[in-house]
């Protein structure tokens, strides 16, 4: 295997960790939501559809990356990690916003 293979690889597995250990705080702020009072619930239900969206974002880059010839990879290697930051920020604001 090429060193640059090797790098795709080991950054691939990176962002899907970092993809299951979102999907696992999505999966706590909707247990919240279910003990939340009615408007409450509302503004979960509202954060954790933004969040969802933004995280399809990042799994449809992804899956663009996985399959881009190398003249294409480290420009969508960019969008991957907007997608990431994007989504970090959407978290990081709805935790503030739900406490």
């Amino acid at each position: 295997m090429s060193l640059k293979n090797d790098y795709q690889e080991k950054y691939h597995g990176k962002i899907e960790a970092q993809l299951n250990q979102w999907d696992a705080e999505i999966n706590l702020l909707k247990a919240k939501a279910q003990n939340a009072t009615a408007d409450a619930k509302i503004n979960y239900q509202k954060e954790l559809e933004e969040l969802e969206s933004k995280k399809v974002v990042v799994m449809k880059r992804l899956q663009e990356l996985k399959s881009s010839g190398a003249e294409a990879y480290e420009e969508l290697k960019t969008s991957v990690d907007k997608a990431c930051t994007e989504l970090k920020h959407g978290f990081d604001s709805a935790l503030a916003r739900l406490k």
